[in-house]
C-alpha cells in the first residue's frame, strides 16, 4: 500500500511542498525534484517528506542519497530526476556518509543504531549499536583518507572510532552533553572538530579524537549564542579556514579554529544562522541560511544578496553545492516545529 512507503500521490501544497529542490543558476530559482514513479495512473513523490541529510556520491556526482525524517533512505542517479527509496530497515535517517574510495559502502544512522551497505544501498547491516535503548547516535564521519576509520558520536556525549570499516569500536572519548556534530581536516584527517551541547560549544583534537582542546576561550567574545553551533564547514580551496553557523550569526577562522571573528551579513548578530556552504570552485562565493531564506555572497562575505525564497514553507535543512558545476545546488526541506 502507498500510504506505507510514506509518499505522496496528493496534490495540496501544504502536504507537498517538501523533499528535494534543485537550482540550476546559484540559488536564483528552485524546482523541485520529487519523482518516484508513476504507479496505477498516480504520481508517487517524495514531495511530502522532510530530509535530514543531503548527500553526494564523491565519485559520480548525479547519484545523490537523501536522508528522512520518518521515511527512510532514498537515493537518485540521475541528479534528482528520479528517486527510488532503499531497502533500509530504518525510517528516521540521523546522519549519512560514503567511503570516498570505495562509493558502494555507505553508513547510515538511525536511532541507536549505524548501518552499513556494501552495494550501493541494496542491502545493509547493523554494525553498531548503543548500549542503552534511549540513546541515539548522532554523526557518522568517515575518514577520507583512512576510510576504514569511521568515527560515531552519539547524543550523550560518546565518540567511538573504529579502525575496520565498522566491525569493531572502541570508545575514544566521552563528553558530559550530547556531541551534535563531528567533522574532519581535509587537510589532516587526525584534526577533528567536535560540535558539543555545553558551555564551551566547540572542541579540537590534533589526534584523532584521543584528546581534546575547549575553545570556549576562543568563542567567549560571541557569548552563549556563539557556542550554539549548527554547522561547522571546510573552504574546501583553503582547508585552514572554516565557518560556524551558530545562535549569534556567522563566525569564520582562518586559522584552523585557534580564533574566531563574526562576519556581517544581512542580518543582526545574535540571529541564528543554520547552514553554510562554500563554492568548491571559488572560495569568494558564500551560502547561508536562517531557517528558510537563502543568502549568498560573491566577494568572501563582505557583501550578501537575498536570494529567491524556495517554493516551500518548510525551512532549507540541506544545502549542497555541486562540486564541479558550482551553479548547480541542491536544497532539502524539513518542516518548521511550532512552539
Amino acid at each position: 500500500m502507498l500510504f506505507l512507503l510514506g509518499l505522496s500521490c496528493g496534490t495540496k501544497k501544504s502536504t507537498t511542498d517538501g523533499g528535494v529542490f534543485r537550482s540550476t543558476n546559484r540559488g536564483e530559482s528552485w524546482e523541485q525534484k520529487v519523482f518516484v514513479e508513476t504507479l496505477k495512473k498516480k504520481t508517487i513523490t517524495i514531495g511530502n517528506v522532510d530530509v535530514r541529510k543531503l548527500l553526494f556520491d564523491p565519485q559520480n556526482s548525479d547519484t545523490l542519497y537523501a536522508g528522512t525524517n520518518g521515511h527512510g533512505l532514498f537515493k537518485t542517479t540521475n541528479s534528482g530526476d528520479q528517486w527510488q527509496k532503499l531497502s533500509l530497515a530504518a525510517n528516521q535517517i540521523t546522519s549519512l556518509d560514503i567511503n570516498p574510495k570505495n562509493t558502494g559502502t555507505l553508513y547510515a544512522a538511525s536511532g541507536r543504531n549505524l548501518y552499513r551497505s556494501v552495494d550501493g544501498g541494496e542491502n545493509w547491516k547493523v554494525v553498531y549499536t548503543e548500549d542503552r535503548a534511549e540513546d541515539v547516535v548522532y554523526n557518522v564521519v568517515v575518514d577520507p583518507f583512512e576510510p576504514l576509520r569511521i568515527y560515531v558520536s552519539n547524543d550523550a556525549g560518546g565518540v567511538f572510532k573504529s579502525y575496520d570499516g565498522g566491525d569493531s569500536w572502541q570508545k575514544i572519548y566521552w563528553f558530559k552533553k550530547a556531541v551534535s556534530l563531528v567533522r574532519l581536516s581535509p587537510r589532516d584527517s587526525r584534526i577533528v572538530f567536535a560540535a558539543v551541547n555545553d558551555d564551551a560549544g566547540l572542541y579540537i583534537s590534533l589526534d584523532g579524537g584521543e584528546n581534546w582542546t575547549s575553545q570556549a576561550e576562543a568563542l567567549k567574545a560571541f557569548g552563549k549564542n556563539g557556542k550554539n553551533i549548527h554547522d561547522i564547514v571546510f573552504d574546501p580551496n583553503k582547508p585552514q579556514t572554516l565557518y560556524l553557523a551558530t545562535d549569534y550569526g556567522l563566525l569564520k577562522s582562518n586559522d584552523e579554529g585557534q580564533s574566531w571573528e563574526a562576519m556581517k551579513t544581512l542580518l543582526n548578530f545574535n540571529t541564528p544562522i543554520s547552514l553554510v556552504a562554500v563554492n568548491p570552485l571559488n572560495s569568494n562565493q558564500i551560502y547561508h541560511t536562517d531557517q528558510s531564506v537563502l543568502y549568498r555572497s560573491d566577494d568572501g562575505g563582505f557583501n550578501w544578496s537575498t536570494l529567491r525564497t524556495l517554493p516551500s514553507k518548510r525551512r532549507i535543512s540541506q544545502l549542497l553545492i555541486h562540486p564541479t558545476q558550482p551553479e548547480i545546488l541542491y536544497a532539502g526541506v524539513f518542516t518548521i516545529q511550532s512552539k
